[in-house]
């Protein structure tokens, strides 16, 4: 029993929501999914640009796509964009769960002509995705968080990249002219000339404000925290309930015809259990290999000092 509970253990340390990492000065976690490499969709990293009130502005790492600005070469603000109503829209729907959505602040943005070229500026507007503005950018912006390299699905989309990967990148400020926005170099400044708004070589890094996580622990959290305790507390707690959620792979039925799940990080890579699901029937519309999120509760199992999840809910 002891062997089995440890097993669930390791395999549930790699339930966390999001995952951060050290790079020098450069903070960045993992927030949302989107396909990247190909069809299936994978965590964004985010760089952490800002921290206040409980609150905090990321960054996507990478050009997530390589979108035009507007669909038709014309005079057009921020407000009136299609890459605006592309990153509200279809982007904030698939990239994000909606417990995720939940979490993104609406921002209220300052769309005036900061940059200082006199092309003409459209309202200012509330959004909760949203590119930085020239402004931000000079406020936010290191030399290495200047530079950018394209996802796969950015190249194939028409990213130009420059001799070390890198491409240019979309901003939400008007440029030298009314058909031109402003934008990040490839080599890390702000663009000397100008790109057409329906041009698909420029790449989008979307940025958000997102409110503080949820108060459910993660499972290492939770497995740091029942090891502190002796084996009588323990077992003055069987059935108590901690919730906490993951991001994991379904892999439908196995020999033993339960549903199966994979679980992976960047340390532990894949490992394969299976979680007190309930039934085949109810993942109707979930496919072999989506990603979905299993939300569960982790419950103390006597005084194995182990955790479980149990009474699981999938969704995609």
């Amino acid at each position: 029993m002891k062997r089995i509970v440890l097993f669930w253990v390791l395999c549930l340390l790699m339930l966390c929501v999001t995952a951060q990492a050290e790079e020098g000065t450069m903070r960045t976690v993992f927030f949302g999914s989107f396909p990247q490499q190909g069809s299936e969709a994978e965590p964004i990293e985010w760089i952490v640009l800002d921290e206040a009130d409980g609150k905090t502005l990321l960054l996507a790492k990478n050009c997530l796509a390589s979108l035009p600005w507007h669909n038709d070469r014309t005079a057009v603000t921020w407000d009136q964009s299609a890459l605006r109503a592309w990153l509200n829209g279809e982007f904030l729907q698939t990239a994000f769960t909606t417990k995720e959505q939940g979490r993104i602040l609406f921002t209220d943005l300052d769309n005036s002509d900061v940059l200082g070229y006199g092309t003409p500026v459209g309202t200012d507007t509330r959004d909760q995705i949203f590119l930085l503005s020239g402004t931000e950018g000079q406020l936010y912006l290191t030399d290495a968080i200047c530079t950018a390299k394209p996802t796969r699905n950015a190249i194939t989309q028409g990213a130009y990249t420059n001799g070390a990967g890198q491409c240019a990148w979309w901003l939400r400020s008007p440029g030298m002219t009314p058909t031109s926005p402003a934008y990040y170099a490839s080599a890390g400044s702000i663009g000397s000339r100008a790109h057409e708004v329906d041009e698909t070589i420029i790449g989008v890094r979307p940025a958000l404000w997102v409110s503080a996580e949820s108060s459910a622990p993660t499972a290492k959290e939770l497995f740091d925290w029942a090891h502190t305790l002796d084996a009588d507390t323990l077992n003055g707690m069987v059935d108590q309930t901690f919730t906490a959620t993951g991001i994991v792979t379904y892999m439908g039925l196995d020999i033993h015809n339960l549903p199966s799940i994979r679980l992976s990080d960047d340390v532990n890579g894949p490992v394969y259990v299976h979680p007190c699901l309930r039934s085949e029937a109810e993942y109707e519309g979930i496919r072999v290999g989506d990603t979905v999120t299993v939300t569960g509760s982790f419950h103390i199992l006597s005084n194995d000092w182990g955790v479980v999840l149990k009474n699981s809910t999938v969704t995609k």
